[in-house]
């Protein structure tokens, strides 16, 4: 059995938040038993109501021994909406900047490297626009081509504006 399966099992018996549920459970019905996900088994529709909160990312390796980067295709507009420093088309190494920032880049980085699911909840790890917020609760979710070498990550973040919380 994939690692990926009891990560996306503890997310969801930690999560709070409808819409991180829902994302999460979406994340587990398309996960196969023996390897990860590729990016087509991940269909938008599905989950329309929840785009707005995803995050796609690209994984990008220049080489043995480099840490991944990772480059947005795509963002939704509450994300987009709460942060300044999340943008399309580009690296979240250059658009987040100081390393105090790191939380989105090192969460990646260990979804990438482990093939498995990372959850957080709690206090947010970036300045948000939404300065009012105690508690945030997202999920990144790794996906691949092969079955193995994660290629993309999708992420679910609420930022405590769930009506359902």
């Amino acid at each position: 059995m994939h690692p990926n399966i009891a990560a996306l099992d503890a997310a969801l018996a930690q999560a709070r938040t409808a819409t991180v549920r829902e994302f999460l459970g979406f994340m587990r019905r398309i996960q196969p038993v023996d390897r990860l996900p590729p990016r087509a088994a991940f269909d938008p529709a599905a989950l329309a109501p929840l785009l707005a909160n995803v995050v796609l990312v690209e994984v990008v390796r220049d080489g043995p021994g480099q840490s991944p980067r990772f480059f947005v295709r795509v963002a939704g507009q509450t994300v987009l909406d709460a942060s300044d420093q999340i943008k399309m088309n580009s690296y979240l190494d250059e658009t987040l900047g100081t390393p105090a920032q790191a939380a989105p880049i090192d969460a990646r980085s260990a979804a990438a490297a482990s093939g498995c699911a990372q959850f957080w909840r709690g206090p947010p790890r970036i300045r948000f626009k939404l300065d009012y917020l105690d508690t945030i609760e997202l999920a990144h979710c790794p996906l691949a081509e092969d079955g193995s070498t994660v290629d993309r990550i999708v992420s679910i973040i609420d930022y405590g504006l769930d009506p359902l919380r």
